[in-house]
C-alpha cells in the first residue's frame, strides 16, 4: 500500500510539474502566482480523475 500511495505521490509531482510548464508558457502575461494555482489545480484533478478510474478497474466497472 505504502508503495501504491508513493507511485501516486510521484506520478501527480510529475503531472504538476508538466502542467505548471504549460501554465506559465500559456499564461506569461497573467501574474506567475495565479498560474501556479492553476497548474496545482490542474494536477489535483488528473489525479483524482486516475484515483477514480482506478477504483472503477478494481471493482470491475471498467477495462
Amino acid at each position: 500500500m505504502r508503495q501504491h500511495i508513493l507511485k501516486l505521490r510521484i506520478e501527480w509531482c510529475r503531472i504538476r510539474e508538466a502542467f505548471w510548464g504549460i501554465a506559465i508558457d500559456v499564461l506569461r502575461n497573467v501574474n506567475a502566482r495565479l498560474a501556479v494555482k492553476a497548474a496545482d489545480r490542474w494536477a489535483d484533478a488528473w489525479v483524482t480523475r486516475l484515483l477514480l478510474e482506478e477504483r472503477l478497474r478494481d471493482a470491475g466497472g471498467t477495462e
